[in-house]
């Protein structure tokens, strides 16, 4: 999604030029991700199309809109996928590739009905937002950090630690300018963190300063407004479950789709309900060039 325009006044809403891509991933017999890996798998060729019944590229919408017609959009890229009849098995991921304006937005939150699932019975592997302006060319210098980062969590999956994550807790304990020190420490190499507040709260540090020009790849946080302190420990349930020495990268992505999935309409103040998931591997952007990168 790319913002269109600003509101001239309180009342009007923003409006987005929202582009939908269907990317199925492209292996052979020889090279197709094991499970154990297939969170981390990096593709090399996509088929893709381009859907364009849901969305018009030209037309600008709020985002209650692009909400609102989200379930249409479902049906498009069900019927898309019959029609390409894939010859491999393939997990659906939704990736929101948003502005930093929507990236602690609802968006990426609707009522799931089981008659309307994606990819019909494929496996599902997550909902998650990534960054529109961490593809800009004028971040290209931060992209081999970006790099470097994800590769250090794919290679020591089972060995990674407190030591290369910031927990909720401890961000709450640090000003932003700590933060700021400890997530640009390459010998620290830091893949993650739980912020303790909305990404948008930030005071004395921006979000590309702490996420983009670091190169991180991974952030949790909650969009809950006033913020629910109980979220800081529910955050870092996710990422260590069982406080054990190895965090949970592996299982993440399930274990946000469970507590997301947990959340029960009379539970206002659940997690579930104010999740925020940054995701982004950088090998697995279909349209790189799309993006400028």
């Amino acid at each position: 999604m790319k913002l269109k325009s600003s509101k001239n006044d309180k009342d009007e809403a923003e409006k987005f030029l929202t582009d939908v891509w269907l990317a199925i991933p492209k292996f052979s017999n020889n090279d197709q991700p094991q499970e154990s890996s297939s969170n981390f798998e990096v593709v090399t060729e996509y088929h893709l199309e381009n859907l364009l019944k849901t969305f018009q590229a030209t037309k600008a919408y709020t985002e209650i809109e692009v909400k609102e017609n989200f379930f249409n959009l479902i049906t498009e890229c069900n019927e898309k996928i019959q029609e390409i009849e894939p010859e491999q098995d393939f997990k659906i991921a939704v990736e929101w590739i948003l502005p930093e304006s929507l990236l602690s937005s609802p968006i990426d939150c609707w009522e799931y009905k089981k008659n309307r699932k994606i990819g019909g019975e494929r496996r599902f592997f997550s909902v998650h937002i990534r960054s529109s302006q961490r593809l800009h060319i004028c971040y290209r210098d931060c992209l081999q950090d970006w790099k470097n980062r994800w590769n250090f969590l794919v290679n020591h999956l089972q060995e990674i630690d407190e030591s290369h994550y910031i927990s909720a807790k401890q961000c709450n304990q640090k000003n932003d300018e700590d933060l700021g020190e400890v997530c640009y420490d390459d010998d620290k190499m830091i893949v993650g963190l739980n912020l303790s507040n909305d990404l948008q709260e930030l005071e004395n540090i921006s979000y590309e300063e702490l996420i983009i020009e670091t190169g991180i790849p991974v952030a949790l946080w909650s969009r809950a407004k006033p913020f629910n302190p109980n979220h800081l420990k529910d955050l870092d349930s996710l990422i260590n479950p069982e406080n054990k020495s190895v965090l949970n990268f592996d299982n993440l992505p399930k274990s946000i789709i469970n507590m997301r999935a947990s959340a029960k309409k009379n539970q206002p103040s659940h997690l579930g309900h104010h999740l925020c998931f940054l995701w982004e591997n950088p090998y697995n952007y279909p349209l790189k060039t799309k993006f400028r990168m």
